[in-house]
This record gives structure tokens, sequence and C-alpha cells, in this order.
């Protein structure tokens, strides 16, 4: 299995995890003679095809409560030993990925603005700075009755996403899907984080004054203050604006180095929004991922993928390197 594992990853290295078998392991003198010297071709084969991530004989009684009872064990043990391994930075990224997979799976998602559009969703806390991945979760949608059933709000899955870094006074950045007035100020009050981000237009908290585009200057910036909290309103273009909130930032201030007059709120924002789709850019660099009709193993490369991340990432902060 270790040869196995290794073989994937040179893969990935070489860039051709989705070169045919038969190409990968030929003779002919183009291809690497590291695939057919580890092992035979039917070999790696059977063993990729025979690869099981849990106990198949009590399978149907856990996939009564448990949607993703193939992978469960494995998931969560890794996400644990990321969580022991490293500790994050003092700002993190909240986002999703999508690992692209076509075959047979219940939550399945289409989302148009990702590369893959279809495939299964994994909800990602992110350090900004490193880009190493600290927690995930992977949405199932409903869960049946039993243990792992949860609330699928915004709201519960950014809660559930800091457990880790609760009460340590670090900032979240994270995009209008996720992010509310009443979340951020949960946030501030309870776990004793900081939250950075965009702000949804159909959002009750905002006041007309700052939806309303029509008379406002190009690169014009508005501000509002509560107690804890800064809502930003920048016209970026014309009939055009843009929201955030923030409970960092104490007081509205424009950023002197930006031509375009922008808020220091919304460049703060754009220097660590970035984090989890930068590991989606190194992933798809280097990916181990094979062509796959099983979702639990299409999962499993997207573990193997960002294992290497996060390795590379713990030897460059204690080498130097």
């Amino acid at each position: 299995m270790n040869a196995l594992f290794g073989l994937l990853y040179l893969a990935g290295v070489l860039r051709s995890n989705h070169l045919n078998l038969d190409d990968l392991c030929s003779n002919d003198g183009l291809s690497p003679e590291y695939f057919r010297v580890v092992m035979p071709k039917a070999r790696f084969y059977i063993l990729l095809r025979a690869m099981r991530f849990d106990d198949i004989s009590t399978r149907a009684q856990r996939k009564q409560f448990d949607k993703l009872a193939a992978i469960r064990s494995v998931f969560e043990d890794f996400v644990l030993r990321c969580e022991n391994c490293y500790t994050v930075g003092e700002n993190v990224t909240i986002d999703e990925m999508l690992e692209g997979f076509r075959g047979r799976c219940s939550f399945r998602q289409y989302i148009p603005s990702k590369p893959n559009k279809y495939g299964i969703k994994i909800q990602a806390l992110v350090d900004s700075r490193t880009f190493y991945t600290s927690k995930m979760e992977v949405y199932v949608e409903t869960q049946p009755d039993g243990p792992y059933k949860c609330e699928n709000n915004p709201a519960s899955v950014v809660k559930r996403l800091i457990a880790p870094i609760s009460k340590t006074g670090r900032n979240i950045t994270m995009d209008n899907w996720y992010n509310s007035i009443p979340l951020a100020i949960d946030l501030l009050k309870n776990h004793n984080t900081t939250v950075v981000g965009t702000l949804r237009k159909n959002k009750r908290e905002i006041t007309l004054c700052f939806l309303e585009t029509k008379k406002r200057q190009l690169n014009s910036t508005m501000f509002g203050y509560d107690k804890d909290i800064l809502l930003t309103s920048y016209v970026p273009k014309k009939n055009k604006n843009v929201l955030l909130i923030s409970t960092m930032h104490e007081q509205g201030v424009i950023d002197p180095e930006s031509e375009e007059r922008k808020p220091e709120v919304i460049t703060y924002y754009n220097s660590t929004k970035g984090g989890v789709d930068c590991v989606d850019e190194m992933k798809g660099e280097y990916s181990v991922a094979r062509i796959s009709c099983r979702w639990p193993l299409t999962i499993f490369f997207s573990l193997m993928n960002i294992e290497g991340i996060n390795s590379q990432i713990i030897f460059q902060e204690n080498t130097g390197i």
C-alpha cells in the first residue's frame, strides 16, 4: 500500500494522474521506469480498485444514520491530525472546495463558478498566510436522524469549523455566503474572534442609504458604525457597490496606497480571502486524483493532495527552507 501511495504521488509530481495505466506502465521509453519497476500494472489496478476505508460488513447499518459512513473514520482521523500537527496564524479563511466528481452520489453538488462544476463540496478552514488546511467538513446535505445530524446553515457551519480556534483572538475572512451581521457579533462576543467579509445586499440589517448607488461617485466609500462592527459600502464601478463588514477594524480609513481609493477593509479582505482558493490551485497543480466512479475514493484523493501541501508547509516552517 505504501508503494501504491508513492506511485500516486509520483504521478501527481509528473502531472500524469489522468494518463491511462497502459501509458504509465509502458516500456516504449517515453514513460517513467518507476511505475513498471515498483509493481505490475495489474497489481496497481487491483489495489486501487479494491481500496476501501471502512468495515464493509457493517456499512449498511452505519449508512442508516450517516451518509459519509464509507469514509467517516478516515476523514475524521485525518482532520484531527491536521488540527494537532500545526497551529494556524492570526488570520484564517473559510470557504468551500469542490472535488470534481460526476458519478452517483446523493450529495453531489453543482457550483457553476467552480472549474469542475459538479462534485463533492468540502468546506474548509485554511491559514490565510501559509495555506495550511486545519479543519474540514464534507457537505452531505441533510443527514438522517442520529449522531451525525446537524444544522447546515452558514452560521452553524462556521461555528463548527472555528472550534479549534475559538476564543483565541484570531480573525476570520469569509465571503457573503457565510457572512452575516448577527454571526459576526456572535463570534466576537462568544468566541473572541473577529470577522472581515463581504455581505449580501438582501440583509435586513442594512439601511437603504448603503444600497443606493445612482447618486454616488465612482470609487466613493460610505462607512457605518455600530458598537462592535463597521459596515463599508464601496463603489468600484458605476451603479455597483460592494458591502463589507468588519469587527476587527474600528475606524473606516481609506488606503493611501490604493489608486482606486479603496478602504483598508477591502484591501485587507482582498489580501486574506484567497486561502482556500490557493489550496485548490496547489491541489490541481500536482494532483494525485485519478478518474473514479466511487465518491469515497475521490474524497481520499483530496485528502492525499491536502496532506502533501500540509506536509510541505510544516517542513518549510520548521526548516526555513
